[in-house]
């Protein structure tokens, strides 16, 4: 078991040697709980997972939004020279919404999507993409009455006429002011 000191990053404290030295079992335990006597509510289960300091629970993060991009970031890295996840694809994204994929974008961003809550690092709800793709899915799964994190992201490959066809689209400005009836107008055609 782990001090509480340790837990803190506290090692000066601990003593000499510490109890996270090497050779001690103690820094082997994976989930630790923490206890603050002086405040009962601050309470908190601590999840070590390797260098650094360890996970909180996500009901302790003080910042959900900063937390979660920051743990994405290190599940999903981005590779610059890498394309994007949804190129060439259709029905990407999930949502009300889903979106057609670009036709040769690279990695720039980290997506969470269709659930948008940053702390849910999940391998089919965080997208590594391009910008284009990025703001185009936001574009028409921001406002809260097209939001819906229950339709999952399943793409499928597109052929060229529709990402072609999609893009003169864009470029044409026919997607302004769009809204779900409309994108289902132009879906069923």
């Amino acid at each position: 078991m782990i001090c509480l000191s340790c837990s803190y990053h506290l090692h000066r404290e601990c003593g000499n040697p510490c109890c996270c030295s090497p050779g001690s079992s103690a820094k082997e335990e994976v989930v630790t709980e923490v206890t603050m006597w002086d405040n009962p509510a601050a309470n908190a289960t601590i999840i070590k997972h390797g260098r650094g300091r360890p996970y909180k629970e996500d009901d302790y993060v003080r910042d959900p939004h900063s937390t979660g991009r920051k743990r994405a970031g290190k599940l999903f890295p981005i590779d610059k020279e890498a394309p994007c996840e949804w190129q060439r694809k259709k029905n990407c994204g999930g949502g009300k919404n889903p979106i057609v994929g670009c036709l040769n974008g690279l990695q720039v961003q980290v997506h969470h999507g269709p659930n948008k809550d940053t702390l849910c690092n999940e391998p089919g709800n965080v997208h590594r993409i391009c910008n284009t793709c990025h703001n185009r899915w936001h574009y028409f799964n921001d406002s809260s009455s097209e939001y819906d994190p229950s339709i999952l992201h399943s793409p499928t490959d597109a052929e060229l006429k529709e990402i072609l066809q999609n893009e003169m689209d864009w470029k044409a400005g026919k997607f302004r002011q769009l809204t779900s009836k409309r994108w289902r107008e132009l879906n069923d055609k």
